[in-house]
This record gives C-alpha cells, sequence and structure tokens, in this order.
C-alpha cells in the first residue's frame, strides 16, 4: 500500500529539456549467421533529452534522435558497407541513484522506437532501395554520470525487430553501442 501511495505522489522536481550528442558504434546481428561477419560502423547521434520526474529517484526521459546505424563487410579485398539512418524514439525509465552534492549516476531501461530515415549501400547497387523495415524496435539499456546538469550515458541498443525486408528466414537486427554527453 505505502508502495503505490508513494508511486502515485510526484516529486517536486520539475521536467527538463536538454540536447544530447555523441557516436554510434552500430553492426548488425544476421541470424543464422552468414560465412562473412559483418564489422562495425562508426556514426553520429544528437538529439533532444526530455526527461519528467516521477519521484526523486525515478523519472521517465523521453529522447528524440537522429542515429547513424549500419555495418561493414569485408570479404577478399572488397568493402561493403549499408549505412542506416533512423530518427529514434527512445522512452526509458530512468533511476537515479543517490550520490553526494550535484554529482549522481543513474540506469536507464526502456523500448526504444526507431524510424528509417534513409538507407544505403555503398558501393550503390543500382535500383536496389527499400530493402530495410521503415521501422524498428529495440531494448536500450544503459547508465551514466551526471554532475549538476551536465552528463555522460553509455547505452546499449539490443534490436528486437527484424529489419530486413524479405529476408525469409533470415533474421537481421540492430545492435548498437553508444557514448552521449549533453546538459
Amino acid at each position: 500500500m505505502l508502495a503505490v501511495i508513494w508511486l502515485a505522489t510526484p516529486s517536486t522536481a520539475s521536467a527538463q529539456v536538454g540536447l544530447l550528442v555523441g557516436l554510434n558504434s552500430a553492426n548488425l546481428k544476421i541470424d543464422p549467421e552468414e560465412a562473412v561477419k559483418p564489422d562495425s560502423r562508426t556514426g553520429f547521434v544528437a538529439g533532444l533529452s526530455f526527461n519528467v520526474p516521477v519521484q526523486d529517484i525515478f523519472s521517465v526521459e523521453l529522447d528524440a534522435l537522429f542515429a547513424q546505424k549500419g555495418a561493414k563487410f569485408s570479404e577478399g579485398g572488397d568493402i561493403f558497407k549499408v549505412k542506416l539512418n533512423y530518427v529514434d524514439i527512445p522512452v526509458l525509465g530512468r533511476v537515479n541513484l543517490p550520490g553526494s552534492g550535484p554529482v549522481g549516476v543513474h540506469l536507464l531501461v526502456g523500448p526504444s522506437f526507431n524510424f528509417k530515415v534513409s538507407e544505403k549501400f555503398d558501393p550503390d547497387e543500382g535500383n536496389v532501395e527499400d530493402q530495410v523495415e521503415k521501422m524498428e524496435t529495440t531494448l536500450v539499456i544503459g547508465g551514466g554520470v551526471h554532475v549538476s546538469r551536465f552528463r555522460i550515458d553509455l547505452r546499449y541498443g539490443l534490436g528486437l525487430s527484424n529489419i530486413e525486408k524479405d529476408s525469409g528466414s533470415d533474421k537481421v537486427t540492430n545492435r548498437v553501442f553508444s557514448i552521449l554527453v549533453g546538459i
């Protein structure tokens, strides 16, 4: 009963809007495994963060991020790149662990709904387009350190949905490690 009252009582802190900028190290998980394994692709990630406190230690964070993902494949000296751009909308539960003064640690977990903005294959495969689904869902797990309004986050996005159209029995999902700094 006390837990229900505690969760239903709003925090006195106000919502915060911030900016996040960072790097993604993205890769594709192909199941069943192919003979040629993909290498990671480094890309840019940036956007807005909206954090709504529910309690002193718990808040809900909603982000809107532009994120570059994809992978590289190397075979016989040839390099093939898959360049995917998304708008990611993570909806994260944020647990703010008690710290001393303005310094604290936070944990993040929740789903992310990601909408494909563009796809490109390098070298270009001619008129082959629209091989990647328009939307994907990922599970985001991470954490970070915040000092006053400045923060550093480490996040891992585990793709839950198959992004390859007409894949038959193959399943292709995104795997993304991100480091973000923000205010």
